[in-house]
């Protein structure tokens, strides 16, 4: 086909070449927008599947606890900013970006995700001024995160919406609490999960929490494989194997609808991986999540400028790094403390049952450092 002889068993010289090309656009515009939009936002067409729409999910054996607070997860794996606006403006229109909460008010998320043999860990921190929850019977009525997923682009697929059951709610439904977690609902049966299947899903495969922050809320969930796949983790769940999907954020912020009482309605989304707002409707506008083993051996749990903590599950050793003087105790999650001690900067844990810990660390003067949550595997 390509080659100069047809003696070329003998020799490379005369061969001729295969080149691996990717023709895939890159986030192309190929609308015109008007109004003031954000530094971090972006936008695309619906039909521009991006070649960068791949997002790299690390493998983790950590023990992960589903408690809004993500020390494992920020530490190991990769960061994204979920910033795109898509829509499904052709070329020659306009679209007024003036309409999108996002392009006017400082809202943003910071994703990361892991995955272990059984599922996927996700986790979300949104910064969102204004958190709603209105309306129990339409979730994209409310602030929320909405989880798309599917084998491949153009297969079945799932939705699922998590409400941000926190922050303001309906005047007839109960206060909202700083803290959330379930699987079906949250504290209150009215608190609905979008898209959960009761005859599939239980606490064990599905389950999430929802924290207050001083700056909107963060999110964490756990999915089964089978989840994440859609029925297909046999042959699209594992190393370097890729399933479709996108995660959107969804802002109800002030606008409102004309209903008694009137509800606070959603204005946008901000998008991952996805090229389209209405992706409920199909999945051939999905990005990619694509497994990976990547990370080093030594996991950072914690960087600040007060102390530094690597956990090294090879040598079953913690180090902890701090300009001063420091003494550390690690403590079991009932609050007993360890007989680990730290000498020399590290603390051998391979007499420490595998599960969550807390490392407390003081400076010479018993004065409190800080302390960490640390998953020793």
């Amino acid at each position: 086909m390509l080659g100069n002889s047809n003696q070329e068993y003998a020799s490379s010289n005369y061969y001729g070449w295969f080149k691996l090309v990717d023709n895939t656009t890159s986030g192309e515009l190929e609308f015109t927008t008007t109004g003031s939009c954000a530094d971090y936002i972006t936008w695309n067409n619906a039909t521009s599947h991006q070649a960068d729409s791949i997002y790299k999910i690390e493998k983790s054996a950590a023990a992960i606890t589903i408690d809004g607070v993500a020390e494992i997860a920020w530490d190991e794996a990769n960061l994204s900013i979920i910033k795109k606006i898509a829509h499904e403006k052709k070329a020659g229109e306009v679209l007024d970006l003036s309409l999108y909460p996002q392009s006017e008010t400082d809202l943003y998320a910071k994703y990361k995700a892991l995955w272990n043999e059984n599922g996927v860990y996700m986790f979300i921190e949104v910064k969102d001024d204004m958190v709603r929850y209105q309306n129990p019977e339409y979730q994209w009525e409310n602030d929320g995160i909405e989880f798309y997923f599917a084998k491949a682009k153009g297969e079945g697929k799932i939705q699922v919406i998590i409400p941000a059951m926190v922050g303001t709610t309906h005047p007839s439904k109960p206060e909202a609490k700083d803290f959330e977690s379930g699987s079906a609902t949250g504290s209150d049966p009215a608190y609905k999960v979008f898209g959960f299947d009761a005859n599939n899903w239980d606490e064990s495969t599905f389950n999430w929490a929802i924290k207050k922050t001083d700056v909107g809320y963060n999110l964490e969930v756990y999915m089964d494989k089978d989840i994440v796949t859609n029925g297909n983790s046999d042959t699209n769940f594992g190393l370097n194997k890729m399933f479709a999907g996108d995660i959107n954020v969804d802002e109800a912020d002030e606008k409102q609808n004309t209903n008694t009482p009137a509800l606070y309605v959603r204005e946008g989304t901000l998008a991952l991986l996805g090229n389209s707002n209405q992706e409920y409707a199909s999945s051939n506008y999905y990005g990619w999540f694509k497994m990976v083993n990547e990370i080093t051996t030594g996991i950072s749990a914690n960087n600040n400028s007060d102390f530094v903590v690597l956990y090294n599950s090879a040598y079953k050793e913690i180090t902890v790094r701090s300009t001063r003087e420091v003494s550390a105790t690690l403590y079991n999650i009932a609050g007993q403390a360890m007989t680990a001690r730290l000498e020399n900067g590290k603390m051998s844990v391979s007499d420490v049952n595998a599960g969550i810990y807390i490392l407390n660390v003081k400076d010479d003067h018993g004065n409190h450092v800080g302390s960490k949550k640390i998953a020793i595997f």
